[in-house]
């Protein structure tokens, strides 16, 4: 991943690092091997109640299209749903990020997946001028890009012929609410002590209205762009926390 003015790892790893840490969102070996699925005492269980369906759904759309070999998660972080894709599909997976410390967890946790590769590096570096995916996939990633029209348009350049992009899990606002929802993550970021990690958040409304490409993306030129934002799931209580355990387990029986 890449934020604002922040390009390389050595920048960028001891910045996110502390930012994750400092939010209580670094996670044990055991808790990694089992997300989505998370105790309900867990602070961030909510949000992977959320990341649970959107994962479900992506799941089933590639089991359903049996058209992706090669699916390249961008900014894949741990490496939990690079996992998840690599486990209940039968798609080679490559987990891309620059954040070190996740990338060496991810690699350890699941190190038995032998469909499941794990890489340090940008998408934008030599590394991936010849490669070409099926799928390449932001999963909560794609807001940390400075510019959205660079790097949808590389990830383009890195399709097949019937290649997709899927954008999911990422915060998208209503022109409208742009610059509110700016003003809120200054602040957030700004509190925590981390105000260099503004300048790598953007907000969708604010700044690619405009923009040539994702005109033509609107305009449903670009093939195979999607952007998934799961607003019908409705979190009403929370689920029984033997049926959380039963799925985890079910999960480490896997490894």
């Amino acid at each position: 991943m890449s934020t604002g003015t922040l390009n390389t790892a050595v920048e960028f790893d001891p910045l996110y690092f502390g930012l994750r840490q400092k939010e209580g969102r670094i996670y044990t070996d055991e808790e990694v091997a089992t997300l989505p699925f998370i105790y309900t005492s867990h602070p961030y269980y909510h949000d992977w109640v959320m990341r649970k369906h959107s994962q479900k759904a992506l799941l089933s759309y590639i089991n359903s299209k049996k058209i992706f070999s090669n699916i390249l998660e961008v900014g894949c972080g741990n490496g939990w749903l690079s996992s998840r894709i690599a486990k209940e599909t039968k798609a080679d997976v490559t987990g891309l990020d620059i954040n070190t410390y996740e990338l060496q967890q991810a690699e350890r946790v699941f190190r038995n997946v032998s469909n499941l590769n794990f890489i340090s590096g940008s998408l934008q570096s030599d590394q991936f001028r010849d490669e070409k995916f099926d799928m390449i996939l932001f999963a909560a990633s794609i807001q940390y890009f400075p510019s959205l029209k660079q790097i949808i348009q590389i990830a383009i350049e890195h399709l097949t012929l019937q290649g997709e992009v899927h954008i999911m899990d990422s915060p998208f606002y209503h022109i409208q609410e742009t610059a509110a929802a700016s003003q809120r993550t200054k602040e957030y970021y700004k509190a925590l002590g981390f105000e260099a990690m503004e300048d790598g958040t953007w907000f969708v409304g604010s700044k690619v209205m405009n923009d040539e490409l994702w005109n033509r993306v609107k305009a449903g030129e670009v093939l195979g762009f999607s952007i998934e934002i799961d607003a019908d799931v409705k979190l009403e209580g929370e689920e029984p926390e033997d049926d959380i355990i039963e799925e985890m387990e079910k999960i480490l029986n896997q490894e």
